[in-house]
């Protein structure tokens, strides 16, 4: 079948970004890296707070599809899944305070999405420009590998795992996920729709500056008309990020150590998807709906 070789091609090309692709956001991170050694920690979480949303959103997309584990034998897909927040204008700037002896008082400056930093006049004509933003995009994308296996009365088991190492100066990436979900509707006969619910937990470590850690339960409905399926659910989720560096900015001192750990906006996610069911091929698409806003596409094969 043409249609299926073509789709194939585009999964294996897709498996190649999600593995590579880190490798290419990496100048960005370092630049990231960069930018965060010249702050203080009271503007860090600020300027950081939109990646911490968009790698806690992107984390937690894509993991669920077809509702179906109340019938069927063994199955395994490996699949592809790209993700990404929508960045809009609050997630450009955010409100910093200059260093001393600079006015305290907050001024409007980019965050990690944002433009160019905002500048600021003290005693004596001395300026302080606020760190430019350093990620230039309209979406703040994330591409993973993943395995589905299952049915094991009513349950499937989804693995993540990447590893991508450090290049040149560039630090290295991993990521490690897991997590499961299972039939509610097997204990409910005649119900109309399929409903499973689902726990996953993931780590991404970017580097020795950056560490990511999400999880999510969700209950999911859905149902299918030859081959195409519809589906959606809601979805509880949080994520953790710690950022680990030494201050070189205004004022800083070899000994200037940074070490803080702070928390997602996001705490429901509302998602609303269809997919289409070809022999060995699979194709999803979801938009999901919280603090943020979620675009998801996802490619699979397998049986």
């Amino acid at each position: 079948m043409k249609i299926r070789r073509i789709i194939l091609r585009i999964f294996f090309f897709l498996l190649g970004v999600a593995v590579m692709g880190p490798l290419g956001r990496l100048s960005a991170q370092d630049a990231v890296t960069d930018a965060l050694r010249q702050l203080s920690s009271d503007n860090v979480r600020g300027y950081v707070q939109p990646i911490i949303d968009g790698f806690g959103a992107n984390l937690n997309s894509g993991l669920y599809h077809s509702p179906h584990l109340s019938e069927g034998g063994f199955h395994a897909r490996l699949e592809i899944t790209g993700s990404g927040m929508l960045i809009t204008g609050r997630e450009r700037y955010y409100f910093a305070t200059p260093p001393e002896p600079f006015d305290r008082t907050p001024v409007r400056t980019a965050t990690v999405l944002g433009g160019t930093g905002t500048t600021v006049t003290g005693p004596g004509g001395l300026e302080y420009q606020f760190q430019n933003g350093q990620i230039r995009a309209d979406l703040f994308g994330l591409g993973t590998p993943q395995l589905t296996v299952g049915n094991l009365f009513g349950t499937e088991a989804i693995l993540r795992f990447a590893v991508v190492p450090s290049v040149r100066d560039f630090p290295g990436s991993s990521l490690v996920g897991y997590g499961a979900r299972h039939s509610v509707s097997q204990y409910i006969p005649g119900l109309p729709f399929e409903a499973t619910v689902g726990a996953f937990w993931q780590t991404l470590k970017i580097g020795d500056v950056i560490g990511v850690s999400a999880r999510n339960v969700s209950l999911m409905v859905g149902t299918s008309v030859s081959l195409f399926t519809v589906y959606g659910g809601v979805q509880h989720e949080s994520t953790v990020i710690d950022v680990n560096y030494t201050y070189t900015g205004y004022g800083s001192t070899p000994d200037s150590k940074v070490s803080l750990h702070y928390s997602t906006d996001n705490v429901l996610r509302w998602t609303t998807g269809f997919g289409l069911n070809l022999i060995g091929v699979n194709l999803y698409t979801d938009i999901g709906v919280g603090n943020v806003t979620v675009v998801t596409g996802t490619v699979g094969v397998g049986f």
